[in-house]
């Protein structure tokens, strides 16, 4: 045999016997080691301390609606406009306030132009509405007493800024389809209108445009039928305020002018008005004396309606023995019986907030961070909303916060900072996304009555 390969075969077997040995002696070295007792599983546990989950969903919750209350509405490009007789929540207006921009200097209508019409011209969501989409409406035009700030915070409770006398032409509209799309069109007053194009030295640029007209408010009422509250979009190419003009009077060609509702300058909030003369019957009856028997719970988008819930039975595992929370869960369902014809859009989202002890919403624990907010829950599947509250009524088991009660909200779980009027930063969801309303089943609904169901376990200390 050749001499490098009887060295080869003598490494080949040198290895082997190098492997052999350090397998023997990582088996011996885990054999002899002690179990480490720092791990916590049941086996190190005495028999009588065995860790037990135990599984309640005996409470039923509790509550009743709350009508009308007034939440941010944020300065952005969808907004809601109309008035709507609802079946269910009563009749709804909702007002728009806006100021027009230009991004343009010095604009003149000619030395002395004439006026065929001018028209406010919102770009609608024919997919997205309350009501009849083809409604009439009738419209109210005021300007506005004071100017709009795009650095301040405003809510649908806002009716002090405009002139309470409306520009004497009150135009009744409706929605109609065409090239554009579809669109609203509600006509300014000719006489304000001609005294607008009349005067270029308010219109060399937008601030001194914005000093001279602050802006307008734009409220809608339903003279009959159910009526409808529409989702404009105002930085549509095709939403605006639009001047018709000619030269003059034998002129054939005309052009127009139009002004935005966007830009950074611009400012659109809503309002709103609720009338529950109409609304459904359980929903008027509604009061804290009666929140154990209600059949249903009421929430509807805009603050129109929420629900003011209470989860009972909490406070007793505070005021026991130590507990750990495995699972804490809420689910609301839809009921279908009480909606007039079955029909409803159901709100894509709601929110349910923990109250503080003088009655202000805040967000649940499970909402804080950001991978415990995406198991938060509240979108709507299959007919139902579910909610996981777990992280907060673990806080409310070891007293770091204490149960007074929930709100219940149609709301985008999305969370937003925004700073407030004092300059803070603060930490919100918007209220102001979502129109639509719903009826879940409420504490007498017996079987499908909303329930807490909770995991738990009892911790035993020696």
């Amino acid at each position: 045999m050749p001499p490098g390969r009887t060295i080869l075969i003598i490494f080949a077997a040198m290895k082997i016997c190098f492997r052999v040995f350090f397998g023997l002696l990582l088996i011996l070295c885990t054999q002899s080691c002690k179990k480490d007792h720092r791990v916590l599983d049941a086996s190190v546990q005495p028999e009588d301390d065995l860790l037990t989950a135990q599984y309640n969903e005996s409470a039923v919750l509790y509550g009743y609606a709350q009508n009308t209350v007034p939440v941010y509405t944020f300065n952005d490009r969808y907004k809601f406009l109309g008035s709507h007789y609802d079946k269910i929540f009563g009749k709804v207006d909702v007002g728009l306030y806006l100021n027009i921009n230009t991004t343009l200097s010095n604009i003149s209508f000619s030395l002395n132009p004439v006026l065929d019409s001018a028209a406010f011209v919102f770009a609608v969501d024919s997919k997205n509405f309350d009501g009849s989409l083809f409604s009439s409406l009738t419209f109210s035009v005021f300007t506005l007493d004071s100017a709009l700030s795009a650095k301040n915070n405003y809510n649908t409770s806002n009716f002090s800024l405009y002139n309470p006398v409306p520009l004497p032409t009150m135009p009744v509209t409706s929605v109609k389809e065409s090239s554009e799309g579809f669109t609203v069109r509600i006509k300014l007053d000719q006489a304000f209108a001609k005294d607008f194009i009349s005067y270029p030295q308010y219109l060399t640029d937008n601030a001194t445009m914005q000093s001279k007209y602050k802006g307008f408010y734009l409220a809608a009422n339903a003279p009959s039928g159910d009526g409808v509250i529409l989702r404009c979009d105002l930085e549509d190419p095709f939403s605006g305020l639009f001047f018709y003009v000619r030269a003059t009077d034998t002129s054939a060609t005309g052009r127009s002018e139009k002004f935005n509702f966007s830009g950074s300058s611009a400012v659109r909030f809503n309002t709103v008005k609720q009338d529950l003369s109409t609304a459904h019957a359980s929903l008027k009856a509604q009061s804290p004396a009666d929140s154990v028997s209600s059949p249903y719970f009421f929430v509807k988008g805009l603050g129109i309606t929420n629900s003011r819930i209470m989860i009972p039975g909490l406070n007793s595992y505070a005021d026991s023995t130590e507990f750990a929370i495995n699972r804490a869960e809420v689910t609301f369902e839809v009921d279908n019986d009480v909606i007039p014809g079955g029909f409803f859009v159901a709100p894509p989202a709601l929110c349910l907030l923990p109250l503080t002890p003088a009655g202000r919403d805040t967000f649940a624990i499970d909402q804080l961070a950001t991978i415990d907010n995406a198991r938060y829950g509240g979108v709507y599947s299959g007919g139902k909303y579910t909610f996981n509250i777990t992280r907060h009524v673990q806080a409310m088991a070891k007293h770091r916060v204490q149960n007074n009660g929930f709100v219940l909200v149609v709301a985008n779980p999305e969370r937003l900072d925004l700073m407030n009027n004092n300059g803070i930063l603060t930490r919100v969801i918007r209220r102001d996304f979502y129109s639509e309303g719903i009826v879940l089943y409420g504490p007498a609904a017996q079987e499908k009555a909303p329930r807490l169901k909770l995991s738990f376990v009892r911790l035993i200390t020696k």
